[in-house]
């Protein structure tokens, strides 16, 4: 097995990587792909994945509607793939060169395994187990007689949940597991906003292991590092040029970085803003209860599937069917950002979010007219969450707001909360991405 990025330029939705030299994967290889989000490296993967001939993007037409249409791309006959029986595809191969019975469409899927770095959407009416069903008829495989192979994804206790039901580190280990399990040779993880808990980690780490040699697997994490003692070689992507890098480099860079830490100056005895006692929502695992002090920053922890964004729903009002005691002090103005927003305002402009000016000190390239759907995804759910920091709020829920930022976007919006001395904010998180002077509560 082979793949290769011969030296060149390719592009997509206008965004040029130029490939100095060329580069050889073998069967065994597991690679990190070493980028800041505003390289738009997620792009770069769906190149090549094959995806970007089939894959759709929003635009603005007349006023501020916004329409899907194809990707533009060129340079996709860069990226060349061998197989272990000695058969050989281009990303640009038609579907009359493809294997008997088979189209472009199908040869690529059988043959490249593609992790969204997004959320992947999944079909209205589907539950876990059909969605499992229908991963492997897609592909013209037989789905194993029982979903046993699937208990160590986590997802056996939750097979009859609709698939829209899931939360987000859910719906992702179910998108991996799909993927992995379907048996395609090249994977490719973009696991830039997968919420995945330290547990499922560790244990994604263990599976690669094992299934390597017969595999070429090329991951990114959003420049978190959470992958790169796993892999064996390196790639960076930098001022849109692709190159191999010293693996031990790159390590070392993420081994010294300092700690990620939230300050909190509410203080002791500070006056309580809200209380919840005994608190249930519809989706949360288990009662809640916390007091958050006026000025408080608290930092609470749960891992995936416990019902972190119900709850951070249910404390501001959203959805119906509470039960237990739910205090905020009279007069108190609240608001929660979420992991994925359900609708992000993608034909509004950056000038029109960025109400504080934050963003832009930090990505001045970025102008006020630029469209918020023109950003990568990490932008987006970085500029969201400052915009409501930049509200005149005295209580904000933030739903895992650091998942799916790299590391100086991380830094940015640390910085701003733990600048807004004021506010008092509740943060829910899967584990400790970041450090906290004082982690108040545990879920």
């Amino acid at each position: 097995m082979h793949l290769r990025i011969q030296a060149g330029t390719a592009e997509i939705a206008g965004h040029a990587f130029s490939v100095p030299q060329g580069i050889d994967f073998e069967a065994g290889e597991i690679v990190y792909l070493d980028a800041a989000s505003g390289e738009r490296p997620s792009l770069f993967l769906e190149l090549l994945s094959g995806l970007a001939r089939f894959s759709r993007y929003l635009q603005p037409v007349e006023g501020r509607a916004m329409v899907r249409r194809p990707f533009p791309v060129r340079g996709l006959d860069l990226f060349s793939y061998e197989l272990s029986d000695g058969s050989r595809f281009k990303l640009t191969m038609s579907d009359e060169d493809c294997p008997a019975g088979r189209n472009f469409r199908l040869h690529r899927a059988q043959t490249i395994g593609f992790v969204f770095g997004e959320p992947k959407q999944y079909s209205v009416g589907r539950n876990v187990a059909e969605e499992i069903r229908y991963s492997f008829a897609a592909l013209g495989r037989e789905a194993p007689p029982d979903y046993a192979v699937f208990e160590k994804y986590g997802l056996t206790q939750i097979l009859a949940h609709p698939t829209q039901s899931l939360s987000g580190g859910e719906s992702h280990r179910l998108n991996i597991a799909c993927v992995v399990e379907t048996g395609s040779p090249f994977l490719i993880l973009d696991l830039s906003a997968a919420n995945l808990d330290r547990d499922f980690k560790t244990f994604l780490k263990g599976l690669l292991k094992e299934i390597r040699e017969s595999r070429i697997v090329l991951i990114y994490d959003g420049g978190r590092g959470d992958f790169v003692d796993l892999c064996s070689r390196a790639v960076t992507i930098s001022a849109a040029r692709v190159e191999e890098v010293d693996l031990a480099r790159v390590q070392a860079a993420f081994a010294s970085r300092p700690t990620l830490l939230l300050t909190d100056t509410a203080g002791e005895g500070a006056n309580p803003v809200l209380v919840a006692e005994g608190f249930c929502h519809a989706g949360l695992a288990r009662p809640f209860s916390a007091v958050l002090g006026e000025g408080e920053h608290a930092l609470f922890l749960a891992p995936n599937g416990t019902g972190k964004t119900s709850l951070a729903r249910g404390l501001v009002g959203i959805g119906t069917g509470h039960r237990g005691r739910l205090w905020r002090r009279e007069g108190s103005r609240i608001a929660a950002t979420f992991q994925y927003p359900d609708r992000l305002p993608v034909h509004l402009t950056v000038g029109e979010l960025d109400r504080g000016g934050v963003f832009r000190s930090h990505f001045p390239k970025v102008g006020r007219d630029v469209r918020v759907a023109d950003l990568p995804l990490s932008r987006k759910k970085l500029l969201y969450v400052l915009a409501f920091l930049a509200m005149p709020l005295e209580i904000l829920i933030l739903d895992e707001p650091f998942a799916g930022l790299d590391r100086p976007e991380m830094e940015i919006l640390l910085a701003q909360i733990n600048a807004a001395s004021g506010l008092s904010a509740m943060i829910f998180s899967h584990e400790a991405e970041i450090e906290a002077e004082t982690v108040r509560h545990l879920l």
